[in-house]
């Protein structure tokens, strides 16, 4: 019995805890540089000597200005760039995963699911011997049709096939799957609403051809809800190696899934 899972199933999810890490990191230090610049001016003044620039202090109070309108702006756009990353971030950990689980695990590659794929031999054979893995990976999902499915139904499915389930809270999908929708807004609308979020998400009481703004708090809520789910995907793989399941550090959550 293994003391704990494979390098090779393992980095996935700690490569997402990781990059989510970051996200809240750069946000902290974009705030913190923003507080700076708006206080620069001030500092700059008070040190200047006769033979200071006055067009470099009048570009430093104008750099100062611009930083304290994002600040009362509340940074949207680092906000956004955060939300689209996020998201990548929970495809790519699965994508690699399942890709890295076809590889290692060879009663995978026998299931029913992957013996009926058709595809290119030759565009087959073109790849590296881990890019054939996600090659096989992307003909098995658009079999499936799992790339069509709403929030976390894509990689539910994928988990479903090879048995690695465990419930996941309707709060918990509910949340993950606005995240995909408000991440397809951002990404593919320019942030403009469309009638295809209202209709999906009607709880965010969102307004046709609106720019959608996303809060600081609700980032927060989509990176604390996304590490959970992952951390709960990592104990389903413990469990598949026979270990128990990994309870430090699993974000608290509760506050994040009122109505």
């Amino acid at each position: 019995m293994p003391e704990n899972i494979p390098d090779w199933a393992k980095v996935p999810f700690k490569n997402f805890i990781d990059g989510a890490s970051d996200l809240y990191e750069i946000i902290d230090l974009t705030k913190w540089g923003l507080l700076m610049s708006t206080a620069l001016p001030k500092v700059c003044q008070n040190l200047a000597t006769p033979g200071t620039s006055q067009e470099m202090l009048n570009d430093i109070e104008q750099k100062g200005l611009k930083a304290q309108k994002i600040l009362d702006n509340k940074f949207p756009i680092i906000i956004s760039q955060a939300v689209i990353t996020l998201w990548t971030l929970i495809e790519s950990t699965f994508r690699d995963f399942f890709a890295s689980w076809l590889i290692n695990i060879p009663q995978a590659r026998q299931s029913a699911a992957i013996r009926k794929l058709k595809f290119s031999l030759g565009e087959y054979e073109s790849f590296t011997d881990a890019e054939k893995y996600y090659y096989i990976l992307d003909a098995l999902e658009d079999s499936l049709g799992t790339k069509r499915c709403p929030g976390i139904a894509r990689f539910e499915a994928l988990f479903d096939l090879y048995n690695l389930s465990s419930k996941i809270e309707d709060k918990v999908k509910k949340v993950l799957f606005e995240l995909s929708q408000v991440r397809n807004v951002l990404v593919h609308r320019h942030g403009i609403v469309d009638s295809k979020i209202i209709g999906n998400c009607p709880w965010l009481n969102l307004a046709l051809n609106e720019k959608l703004i996303i809060k600081e708090e609700t980032y927060k809520k989509y990176n604390m809800v996304a590490s959970y789910y992952i951390l709960e995907c990592g104990n389903r793989v413990r469990k598949y190696f026979g270990l128990d399941r990994y309870e430090e550090g699993v974000p608290p959550i509760n506050e994040f899934l009122r109505d």
